[in-house]
């Protein structure tokens, strides 16, 4: 099979890590792959036997240079993993004859994000709605994610399928967690400091866990973004001790003793690291109104679901996802491993391609 990846650039622990998962697998399999790349940057790692090809530019020329690579190389499939780039792909191959399958893919919650961007991102949204239909094939990154895009965008059931992450980086082989009594509970956030992944919650739950519980908690962020000068500030207001320590590929082999990985996202379309946390055998807590976490987490064995958003609530999570005792579980890991994930995303793409 000869396929085309259509991602910004490789660098990031989103999207493009799953990107490079996938494509690595793919072309362990023989296929050949080719990456076009609309962002890519000097320092970008390059996955391996992988062609790169640029396509940057205005949205009409990423198009031209998408169709016209797309007519010259003529691959099996072409598949885009985010929403620009998704109406990049089904703009290019509207009206190729004998064109490759289209597949597009939904990473987050859109109804959830609805307010939290601007104009771009309504306008992505509204285009959507109308096109995205034209695509032979919608991959979720999980079961809430396909849910909400057959009603949101009104696609066909049968063309829509779900391809849990590759989000563990090596094997599934657990790891145990490193509990210190004298310490105290360490916050961990790895994401973002950016206002859908609500940084200041993390502070606000590390105060709560003092006044509520009498347990003295640190937070260390694990991510960079334009609230951190805030949240910085909220901290010292509230007497917490905050660790900023930037994004870090490796940061699940990172972390502190008594950690516990607290995400109270706006929105999730799934959550890597909470399978990341989990393969560390460090329990996460996050807010239940993140459908996308569904698949990610087990509540009660890998993690707490809160049902409110409020810093109490939170704090009671915290308190008892560090309570949970240790489980073994590395058979639930494994449905996260780059084979598992990319041999469901290429069993599905073959049959895509077989039924023409």
């Amino acid at each position: 099979m000869k396929i085309v990846f259509l991602v910004p650039k490789f660098s990031g622990g989103g999207a493009e890590f799953v990107a490079r998962q996938w494509m690595e697998h793919f072309a362990s399999h023989g296929d050949q792959v080719i990456a076009a790349t609309t962002n890519l940057k000097s320092g970008d790692p390059r996955p391996d036997d992988i062609r790169i090809v640029d396509v940057s530019g205005s949205a009409t020329k990423s198009v031209r240079r998408l169709r016209d690579l797309l007519v010259r190389e003529r691959p099996d499939a072409v598949m885009a993993l985010m929403p620009y780039w998704n109406l990049l792909a089904v703009f290019a191959t509207r009206g190729m004859k004998d064109g490759p399958r289209v597949v597009i893919s939904g990473r987050n919650m859109a109804t959830h994000l609805r307010g939290s961007f601007g104009i771009s991102y309504r306008v992505k949204q509204w285009l959507a709605r109308r096109v995205y239909r034209w695509a032979d094939e919608f991959v979720a990154i999980s079961h809430p994610v396909a849910g909400e895009a057959i009603a949101l965008y009104r696609l066909n059931p049968a063309r829509v399928s779900v391809v849990l992450n590759p989000s563990l980086k090596g094997t599934a082989e657990q790891a145990s967690r490193v509990v210190e009594h004298s310490a105290p509970l360490a916050l961990v956030a790895p994401a973002r400091l950016v206002h859908q992944k609500r940084p200041h919650l993390v502070i606000e739950t590390a105060a709560a866990c003092r006044e509520r519980h009498g347990v003295e908690a640190e937070a260390h962020f694990y991510g960079i973004g334009p609230l951190t000068d805030d949240v910085a500030v909220l901290a010292e207001r509230l007497g917490v001790v905050a660790h900023f320590h930037g994004w870090a590929a490796d940061w699940s082999e990172r972390l502190p003793a008594n950690a516990v990985v607290v995400l109270p996202s706006l929105s999730e379309g799934f959550g890597n690291v909470l399978v990341e946390a989990a393969r560390v055998s460090v329990p996460s807590v996050v807010t239940s109104r993140a459908l996308g976490v569904a698949d990610a987490v087990v509540p009660g064995i890998t993690g707490v679901l809160v049902a409110g958003d409020s810093p109490g609530e939170f704090a009671d999570g915290v308190v008892e996802a560090a309570s949970i005792p240790p489980t073994a579980y590395e058979g639930w890991l494994r449905t996260f491993t780059k084979e598992r994930s990319g041999d469901a995303l290429r069993s599905r793409l073959l049959a895509l391609v077989d039924r023409g």
